[in-house]
């Protein structure tokens, strides 16, 4: 995919060169491109994998005459690059198991390390209107940050969780 922008959002200084106050503008333009590919495989009539790839890149840039000030900063508020793998497999006519990995690239901007993580579920079907599963998420690490700035920013922890659902 390709994609052109006009008129992104800038922060302009109304008395140059003095840096404030500031207003908000349209003053900048950008693009952005990358790829996606996903694919599917039944391994057999019980287990299937997914899996999927994207890879980013964004470039923002000032409009002539414009004095904004982030310079096109925002550019890096996005991983460059994510990967999934899914499984899920039935066990029976009552179980399943799914699980799912996942990698995300660093956020250079936000100072957001990469991080990968698995997630995972199990569930038992014990008549067809009940299911009760539990699932794992964030298994691999304890917390992580995910996006925003240092100070701003709340990691995200591993859970744990049960749900009943009742299909009527």
């Amino acid at each position: 995919f390709y994609n052109r922008y006009h008129g992104l959002r800038s922060l302009e200084q109304t008395n140059p060169p003095n840096p404030t106050p500031l207003v908000i503008a349209n003053g900048q333009d950008g693009e952005s491109y990358g790829g996606e590919v996903t694919a599917s495989y039944r391994i057999t009539d019980n287990w299937q994998l997914r899996a999927g790839y994207t890879e980013l890149r964004i470039h923002i840039w000032p409009n002539p005459g414009s004095t904004d000030t982030s310079r096109g900063a925002t550019e890096a508020h996005t991983p460059d690059r994510q990967l999934s793998l899914r499984s899920s497999v039935t066990l029976g006519t009552q179980w399943t198991l799914d699980g799912g990995f996942r990698y995300v690239s660093e956020i250079v901007n936000q100072q957001v390390p990469a991080y990968a993580e698995l997630d995972a579920r199990l569930g038992w079907q014990p008549v067809a209107a009940l299911e009760l599963s539990l699932a794992g998420g964030n298994l691999l690490h304890e917390q992580h940050a995910e996006f925003g700035t240092p100070a701003a920013r709340r990691d995200i922890q591993r859970g744990v969780y049960g749900m009943v659902q009742w299909h009527y």
